[in-house]
């Protein structure tokens, strides 16, 4: 099977990285035990409950960062003219005429953004029903 490949939005390389979200230290690596067996015993579940909490906010966290429609901004020109002549003149044409990467322009112009480590969500699979359908180019 082989599919047709239409437009695509721009891959911008530094705008993902590893996932912010890593999974947590084990809480009980670091409890010692004591002659208490319940006291011991309800101190782990503390400890689980809250690493577990930690590990969901951070997540959550990592996910409303990872959709946040909010991380671009427009430049208008009066015509397309003068947004290719600015580009130009800025240097900038080879890197897009309509979508720049931010952290590079920031880079260029000596702002110090720090980059945010964000993971793509993973492409779902074809519907069973599609998945041995040609698309003639």
């Amino acid at each position: 099977m082989k599919l047709a490949k239409g437009p695509q939005a721009p891959v911008f390389g530094s705008l993902f990285g590893g996932h912010p979200a890593a999974p947590i230290e084990n809480p009980l690596a670091v409890m010692s035990s004591s002659d208490d067996l319940e006291a011991d015993a309800d101190a782990e579940v503390g400890a689980m409950a809250a690493a577990i909490a930690d590990e969901k906010k951070l997540r959550r966290d990592a996910y409303r960062t990872l959709v946040d429609p909010d991380f671009w901004f427009a430049v208008c020109f009066q015509s397309r003219e003068q947004k290719e002549a600015f580009l130009t003149a800025v240097g900038w044409l080879d890197h897009g005429s309509r979508y720049l990467d931010g952290l590079w322009i920031a880079k260029r112009l000596g702002v110090d953004v720090q980059p945010i480590p964000l993971t793509a969500k993973p492409v779902r699979a074809a519907p069973k029903n599609l998945r041995d359908v040609e698309v003639i180019e």
